[in-house]
């Protein structure tokens, strides 16, 4: 968040920070609210409003600090300005969902099928940068 710091470094990578769910240590997170920030305005003006309400949410002050998105490129752009000590997450939901339709449209799920995992193969892995 844009100057805003815990006092520690970030962490190195994505693996730093993320539990392992089978450590028997493991305590998943407890939410405490759920909330919501909108604007009609444009893009680039949602930055600081998030950012603010990060802050006051207390997440720069988290153990783990995750920042997810789906690949636009406005998302990336709001991580790189206000919140680059976050790891950032890809979500993958969006492209395997995506591909998927793409590889089914107007053909039956076994003649869609090789398409899908030859095209999604060609997503490459998971990456935990932009």
């Amino acid at each position: 968040m844009s100057g805003a710091t815990s006092g520690e470094p970030p962490p190195a990578s994505p693996a730093d920070v993320v539990a392992d769910p089978t450590d028997p240590r493991y305590e998943a997170p407890e939410q405490v609210r759920r909330s919501v920030v909108a604007t009609r305005a444009p893009a680039r003006a949602f930055g600081a409003p998030l950012s603010q309400a990060a802050w006051a949410r207390g997440f720069d002050a988290a153990t783990r600090r995750a920042f997810v998105a789906d690949g636009s490129s406005t998302n990336w752009g709001l991580w790189r300005r206000h919140f680059a000590s976050f790891i950032p997450i890809p979500d993958v939901l969006h492209p395997l969902t995506d591909v998927y339709q793409a590889a089914m449209a107007g053909r039956s799920v076994a003649d869609g099928w090789a398409d899908y995992e030859t095209w999604i193969g060609r997503c490459g892995p998971a990456r935990s940068t932009p």
